[in-house]
């Protein structure tokens, strides 16, 4: 369990430096904006229709399997995107692998806890692909 503090609280500082950076060296960035709203937006839907401890499918998360890293993904990008330094990329690398990582250890502990249900959970919606869970909910063809 301390591992994941010191792991949280690394996360935590690497992500305010990523904030700092951008405010200190910022550079309009239209893409950098809408990465950020797009990711705040996945946040807080996600947020909201995710029930403490529950396994849910509906929302957003019949899109993705994980869109709150998903959003988080996309504000660290959109940080960078401002600042483009190289501090911000350094940065932007650590947080993502560390998101990543956090992704692969939620679905073996959701595996362990949900079964079945989650790996079927797994076949239907994808990790982090949301063009790809677009067309699969919603049935596009390719």
């Amino acid at each position: 369990m301390e591992h994941n503090n010191v792991a949280h609280t690394v996360f935590v500082v690497l992500y305010l430096v990523q904030i700092v950076n951008a405010v200190i060296y910022f550079k309009l960035s239209i893409v950098g904006f809408i990465s950020i709203f797009v990711g705040l937006f996945l946040i807080i839907l996600a947020s909201k229709e995710r029930r403490k401890g529950e396994f849910t499918t509906c929302g957003v998360y019949a899109i993705v399997r994980h869109p709150e890293f998903l959003g988080h993904m996309l504000i660290i990008f959109g940080l960078m995107m401002i600042s483009r330094t190289i501090l911000s990329v350094l940065v932007f690398s650590i947080l993502i692998a560390m998101l990543y990582l956090g992704i692969l250890y939620e679905e073996k502990e959701n595996l362990k806890k949900f079964g079945k249900n989650y790996e079927d959970y797994m076949k239907r919606v994808p990790r982090l692909n949301i063009v790809e869970g677009i067309r699969r909910k919603y049935k596009f063809k390719e």
